[in-house]
């Protein structure tokens, strides 16, 4: 709604006012932050800052926007639902820190309905106005940092009442579902995990990696080239506030389900049981180190890991340790921290058909 109109412009003048300027604003909420993203060229900076002030303290709210909006995010909803894979990963949360934990909440057609306008507004003063940062990258002079640095010392007034979120306890282990008029399936395997301020985390990281986080990983020549069970299969991290997981998914088809959790299964512990071999493990160090010169070419980039950086309060030279770290781990290393881990009896099983 943001973008919806304020005191100073209606939505077709902030539309028209970025698009003169050669800019480009985003906005997205997740489960534990909102990020509003601005790209611009240097020279229009002071006035898009005046216009992003307008949009962040001063919207409107317009009913009839609110309306057309909720329409929207209820028919994209209702298209979502009908797909096994938006299932798969909610529900996986929602078995790892069960029914009662605010991340389990299932978003509903009546969720949307029930928004007020007064709602809205109250969000907004208690977390919207409530900056916790900003990040500045490129092209950026001193005087313009100082304009900016008075803009949030000038705005930052929302009250920031952010519940404190545990991890809750883990609701049931194997969850099922089942949908009308779908030819496929999706599964997702879920375990807690240590998050990124654990000194272990470098061997963490590369274990999912081997496991499922690239084309030639253990689950994707398990499922994908030898059994023909799935176009792709990953393995990633997730790290959230109240707490941190390990989320293993893929699209299969129905008649694989099993086949395919029971495969995964057992990739953990023949890994668990014969390690990696150095060769695999020099694979995946090269491929990690490669990946994050690809994902560090631009100031943009960087902006990005530093708000990993802010997220998840972690230190400055972290990304400089985490490399120098990754490199000199053993195979010895990967298969600890698997035995570790990978309690495949304590994962989480979902699948959705």
């Amino acid at each position: 709604m943001l973008r919806e109109g304020c005191k100073k412009y209606s939505a077709a003048e902030i539309n028209t006012h970025l698009d003169r300027r050669g800019a480009y604003f985003t906005l997205r909420a997740g489960l534990d932050h909102t990020f509003l993203t601005l790209y611009a060229r240097s020279e229009f900076l002071q006035e898009l800052v005046d216009l992003l002030k307008a949009m962040l303290f001063e919207p409107t709210f317009p009913d009839v926007a609110i309306e057309k909006q909720k329409n929207k995010l209820i028919q994209d909803l209702k298209i979502n639902q009908e797909k096994t894979s938006y299932w798969a990963p909610r529900l996986l949360r929602k078995g790892l820190f069960g029914d009662q934990h605010p991340y389990s909440t299932l978003l509903s057609s009546d969720h949307i309905k029930n928004v007020s306008r007064q709602n809205l507004i109250e969000y907004h003063n208690n977390f919207i106005k409530a900056i916790q940062y900003i990040i500045l990258a490129g092209d950026i002079n001193k005087n313009k940092i100082s304009e900016l640095e008075a803009f949030y010392s000038l705005q930052r007034q929302g009250e920031k009442s952010i519940p404190q979120l545990n991890r809750g306890r883990a609701g049931k282990k194997i969850i099922e579902k089942t949908l009308t008029n779908t030819s496929q399936a999706s599964i997702a395997l879920g375990i807690f995990l240590p998050g990124m301020t654990e000194k272990r985390y470098p061997q963490i990281a590369l274990l999912i990696k081997i496991l499922g986080g690239y084309f030639g990983s253990r689950l994707m020549k398990k499922l994908r080239e030898e059994e023909g069970l799935t176009y792709g299969i990953h393995a990633f991290p997730i790290h959230l506030k109240g707490g941190s997981y390990l989320q293993i998914q893929a699209d299969v088809e129905k008649s694989s389900v099993d086949k395919s959790i029971n495969i995964c299964l057992a990739e953990m512990n023949n890994i668990k049981q014969y390690g990696v071999e150095k060769n695999e493990l020099e694979i995946v160090i090269n491929y990690m180190l490669g990946e994050f010169v690809n994902e560090s070419n631009t100031v943009f980039d960087f902006a990005d890991l530093y708000k990993s950086i802010l997220i998840q309060q972690l230190p400055i030279n972290y990304y400089e340790n985490f490399y120098r770290t990754i490199q000199i781990l053993r195979p010895e290393d990967i298969q600890n921290i698997s035995q570790e881990l990978l309690i495949t009896d304590d994962f989480v099983k979902v699948k959705v058909y």
